[in-house]
C-alpha cells in the first residue's frame, strides 16, 4: 500500500516496510541514462531540457549520475554521438 508520493520528485514513492518506511525508485537511473543517451544522440534539446524530462532534481545531478553510469558528461556524449 503506497503511504505518499515525496513532493516535487515524481519518481519516489514511499512504501511501508516491517520496520521502517523504504523508498523506493520507480524509473531505475539506467533506464533514464538510456534514454538521456537517446535523446543526446537524436535531438537538440539542451541538457537541462533533458534533465528536467527525465525527472532528475537539477542538472547537476544529472551530470553526475550520467557520467556515473557511463564514464563521461552528457556534453561529452554528444558530441561524440550526434546523429542529426
Amino acid at each position: 500500500k503506497m503511504i505518499a508520493v515525496i513532493g516535487g520528485n515524481k519518481n519516489r514513492i514511499l512504501l511501508p516496510s516491517v520496520s521502517h518506511i523504504v523508498v523506493i525508485a520507480l524509473i531505475p537511473h539506467i533506464s533514464r541514462i538510456k534514454e538521456a543517451e537517446n535523446l543526446l544522440s537524436h535531438t537538440d534539446f539542451t541538457y537541462t531540457e533533458i534533465s528536467a524530462s527525465l525527472c532528475f532534481c537539477s542538472l547537476s545531478h544529472f551530470i553526475s549520475i550520467f557520467k556515473k553510469y557511463t564514464g563521461i558528461t552528457p556534453k561529452e556524449f554528444r558530441m561524440s554521438h550526434k546523429y542529426f
